[in-house]
């Protein structure tokens, strides 16, 4: 799927914007990234996680393991979990075929905005880059909170250095493990 990107930097005292247009080759997407010196905020879009298009045969293989354990639980004359056995191959199947939705993040001298919710700095410790080309490209943040201790963003087709040098001047720079 496109990834959708759209850096804007507002233009401040007199400074040029510059802008530089990338034509996806795959998909004939025109994607437009804007710079100018006056760095105000860095917004794009991105899906919300990589999609994986699922074959036929794991459809399948979850439908098989589903009736197999369904036999199982009816054999034990557990009818709860063989109702529940169904339900969850159901949800799993369900989430297979799901499309990512596309996800609009901005950094911006106030804090982080991800969809319609906003993280400011003071709730944040540190950032780290996850950066191994060309599989992950990600923006680490470690909340202060102690149920969401990480949230992860889709770098995109962003350049990690233009987030690196924004977020150095805001938010501590520390290695976070990689999470499952």
């Amino acid at each position: 799927s496109p990834l959708l990107i759209n850096l804007d930097f507002l233009i401040f005292n007199g400074y040029q914007k510059s802008s530089k247009t990338i034509i996806k080759p795959k998909t004939g997407k025109i994607n437009r990234i804007c710079y100018n010196k006056a760095m105000e905020k860095i917004s794009w879009k991105a899906p919300e996680y990589v999609y994986v298009k699922k074959p036929t045969d794991w459809y399948w293989l979850v439908g098989i393991i589903a009736a197999g354990f369904f036999i199982i639980a009816l054999a034990m004359k557990n009818f709860l979990f063989a109702v529940l056995l169904v339900i969850a191959a159901f949800t799993i199947m369900l989430y297979g075929a799901k499309k990512p939705r596309i996800v609009s993040f901005e950094i911006s001298g106030r804090g982080i905005k991800i969809g319609k919710r906003f993280y400011p700095y003071e709730y944040l410790k540190s950032f780290w880059i996850q950066y191994d080309p060309p599989f992950k490209k990600e923006l680490s943040l470690e909340s202060k909170k102690t149920f969401m201790p990480y949230l992860t963003l889709p770098l995109a087709e962003l350049d990690p250095n233009i987030v690196r040098d924004y977020l150095i001047k805001l938010l501590p720079e520390k290695k976070h493990e990689e999470s499952l």
